[in-house]
């Protein structure tokens, strides 16, 4: 499973699969709207499922625990919201309408379980590890590099240090704990190195360091502009578009995705499409048309 490596690691090809997941539900979604009763015969719905499956098998295979938490998220909540337009339908609905797509997405995601035992047994003993430290006093590293990166922040709140600065601002308010997680490597290293943190797993907290508090509100202004936007729409595409934006959104308050070209590339791209599409499915925007 590390060819996931070539994609930075595992959390960001997550992330990227995620995106591109809710893209592609909506398209089928979209299909399934369209195709009326030719459902069996549409090659197109046969092709996006294909894709959907595979895309859903990769991301607890990868091993990435976070992805799959947002992964399970966004199951509950579209089911929720599929079960909830049931019910308010004309249509007689009970839950047993919905077993057979709860046991489909069920099965597909215990599958990678099944498929790589060493990636179970990994993301099962890292959780009880981290748990175990939680109850002995020693956070995860993360909370340390985010408690850091407070400290960062307070130091030069309004204007940041600028660009990319964090890897060369981090060792000031490195903290003892820190350092010494960092400094484990070196019982096994082959020459002597400076243990150095390239980033701090949160990209709000980074880039509110790196830009300050003025600058990122400017630029965290047009996301949430989008969504506000996207969710007042009726239309039902770019609703299930933007759950990938969100997840997105989620791994950057764990991790830093944008990071990687692709994922922010993706995640820009996604949010335009699904803007222009909100835009174009309104009232007002279809009787001037």
């Amino acid at each position: 499973r590390y060819f996931y490596a070539s994609f930075t690691y595992k959390n960001h090809w997550s992330c990227f699969a995620l995106i591109s997941l809710f893209l592609m539900v909506s398209l089928l979604h979209h299909q399934v709207k369209t195709s009326m009763f030719k459902l069996i015969h549409d090659k197109k719905i046969f092709f996006i499922s294909m894709l959907i499956l595979f895309t859903i098998i990769s991301i607890p295979h990868s091993g990435s625990r976070s992805g799959f938490l947002i992964l399970l998220l966004g199951v509950v909540v579209v089911a929720i919201k599929i079960f909830l337009r049931l019910k308010n339908s004309k249509t007689n609905f009970s839950f047993l309408h919905l077993f057979p797509i709860l046991a489909l997405v069920a099965s597909t995601l215990s599958f990678p379980f099944l498929l790589s035992r060493e990636t179970t047994k990994e993301m099962k003993s890292t959780t009880m590890t981290q748990i175990d430290g939680l109850f002995n006093g020693s956070p995860p590293l993360r909370v340390l590099l985010w408690k850091d990166l407070l400290d960062q922040i307070e130091s030069s709140t309004t204007w940041g240090y600028g660009f990319d600065s964090y890897r060369v601002v981090n060792p000031i308010f490195q903290s003892t704990k820190v350092r010494d997680m960092r400094s484990y490597g070196l019982e096994f290293a082959h020459q002597k190195y400076t243990p150095l943190v390239g980033h701090g797993h949160n990209d709000f907290l980074e880039y509110v360091s790196e830009f300050g508090v003025l600058v990122f509100s400017i630029l965290f202004l047009y996301p949430l502009l989008v969504i506000n936007k996207v969710v007042r729409n009726p239309s039902d595409f770019p609703k299930i578009g933007l759950f990938g934006c969100i997840a997105f959104l989620c791994f950057s308050f764990v991790d830093f995705p944008s990071r990687t070209p692709a994922c922010l590339l993706l995640f820009c791209t996604a949010l335009a499409i699904c803007c222009k599409y909100s835009h174009l499915s309104t009232p007002d925007h279809s009787l001037k048309n």
